[in-house]
């Protein structure tokens, strides 16, 4: 099972930022995302041609110890869905990337090939902040 972590510590969505400010962030989040998966994109599958193509992809934050935990049912996925995007976006690799933004006229994380599993996560150290993400591939 590829396993792939992107450094960084995922911020709440809870702090009401500016709809500015919190369009910037998620494109920052989404942007790492697809890039830290695509040094590995010869390991994944290509959901855009193969259609027989099935993967389940699992995501935890890792966060520094003093802080709290997210409240798991609300705002933990939130905080992933621009992560979510951004995997999305490389598993469908018709999206491109211009100008250090990625493109993709539709979004395809509500592929019914692609399982979300419930997100994690777990307590880590200062020099370990991040998210992992695990992606496994389904042979039907």
């Amino acid at each position: 099972m590829p396993r792939f972590t992107i450094p960084g510590a995922l911020a709440s969505h809870q702090n009401h930022r500016h709809w500015r400010a919190e369009r910037r962030y998620a494109k920052q989040w989404r942007n790492a995302a697809w890039a830290s998966l695509y040094a590995h994109r010869g390991t994944l599958p290509r959901m855009a041609t193969d259609e027989g193509a099935r993967v389940t992809v699992k995501l935890t934050r890792i966060y520094e110890a003093p802080q709290r935990a997210f409240d798991p049912e609300d705002t933990l996925p939130y905080s992933l869905k621009p992560v979510r995007d951004g995997i999305a976006d490389l598993l469908f690799r018709g999206c491109t990337k211009h100008r250090g933004l990625v493109s993709c006229g539709t979004r395809h994380d509500g592929d019914p090939r692609i399982t979300w599993t419930k997100p994690t996560q777990q307590k880590g150290t200062p020099a370990r902040v991040e998210v992992t993400v695990e992606i496994e591939e389904v042979r039907a």
